[in-house]
């Protein structure tokens, strides 16, 4: 999950061992805009009211009973607005929580996005890559003295909140064959996610196309854009408009589209049109082109919005993280 469009993907491809064409995309994007402040909801375990000479927020306040465990005794380095910062991996996996996922969303998505979380950033580590807050690059990452600006009056609650979700799931990562997994993860699906297969063009076993309901209520659902036909043949450098032959995949997306004679993949339309997924129709009216889409991001792996949906409907964030990353298992990290 504001959401990032299509640089930095050199890591996750070389860890994946993908196959890219020309056009790059994120191994996660952001969710759109979180909501205002007094609509989220106290933390489902609130925080003991605290002295308000206490209440300035100058960190993730980690229990004492979790003080020697993984997370907090895992140290990562962190490049924040460009200055190197050592700090515990619990810390850094709540400020990733602050940006990637909205404070409202339930525990147990809350909760398999820590799992996601760690799983990326472990991996990413492993295999020689760096961690920042630049969302073209990594993951987002806020620090706590965001929290007040964001959240307001209810900083605090979400801040436990989001430290609730790492703590409960300390140390904790989604393996395949006893590695650890590429955690891929974006907004929203317009109802299926993709393959890898289908967006990067190399299969992933745990990375396949499933349902995902629940996610209509997400304000990046659904999304149109309209352009001129001018516009449409000189972003897409091609003689006419015409709309040719159209190939799906399994999850919905466009596979291949013909326009003007030139076959594109769905991915490079979204790349040169700028479209929020692959899933997307095009209609031609005189001079009017009108693309209608459906979900926001890659597509691949765990739809946070489909998270909500699960967790509001009761299901534990072992359900979810199953459920998107198909065969993959919950394990502990070492």
């Amino acid at each position: 999950m504001r959401n990032c469009c299509y640089t930095g993907l050199a890591a996750l491809a070389a860890a994946l061992g993908l196959v890219l064409a020309c056009q790059t995309v994120l191994p996660r994007e952001i969710p759109p805009t979180l909501p205002a402040a007094e609509t989220l909801p106290l933390a489902e375990s609130a925080a003991p009211e605290k002295p308000e000479a206490e209440r300035k927020i100058t960190g993730f306040v980690i229990h004492q009973a979790a003080r020697e465990c993984y997370d907090s005794k895992r140290k990562v380095t962190v490049s924040v607005e460009g200055t190197e910062r050592r700090m515990a991996l619990s810390d850094y996996l709540c400020g990733v929580l602050m940006g990637e996922m909205p404070g409202s969303f339930p525990l147990e998505a809350l909760k398999a996005q820590a799992v996601a979380a760690r799983t990326y950033t472990l991996q990413r580590l492993e295999s020689g890559g760096v961690l920042s807050d630049d969302p073209a690059e990594c993951q987002a990452f806020c620090d706590p003295e965001q929290a007040e600006r964001k959240y307001g009056e209810q900083a605090y609650a979400v801040m436990e909140k989001l430290r609730q979700a790492v703590e409960e799931t300390d140390g904790q990562v989604m393996t395949y064959d006893g590695t650890l997994i590429t955690a891929t993860y974006f907004s929203c699906s317009g109802g299926r996610t993709e393959s890898a297969q289908a967006v990067w063009g190399s299969s992933v076993p745990y990375l396949l196309s499933v349902d995902s309901p629940g996610e209509e209520g997400a304000d990046s659902y659904e999304s149109r854009m309209e352009l001129s036909r001018a516009e449409l043949i000189d972003r897409l450098e091609i003689p006419d408009a015409e709309i040719g032959e159209i190939t799906y995949t399994e999850g919905g997306g466009v596979e291949t589209m013909t326009i003007g004679g030139r076959s594109f993949s769905g991915v490079e339309l979204r790349q040169r049109l700028g479209l929020r997924s692959t899933n997307f129709q095009i209609d031609i009216s005189g001079d009017t082109v009108t693309v209608d889409v459906k979900g926001f991001g890659h597509r691949v792996g765990m739809s946070q919005y489909g998270a909500k949906a699960m967790a509001e409907r009761g299901q534990s964030y072992r359900e979810i993280l199953a459920w998107y990353y198909t065969g993959a298992e919950l394990t502990e990290a070492v």
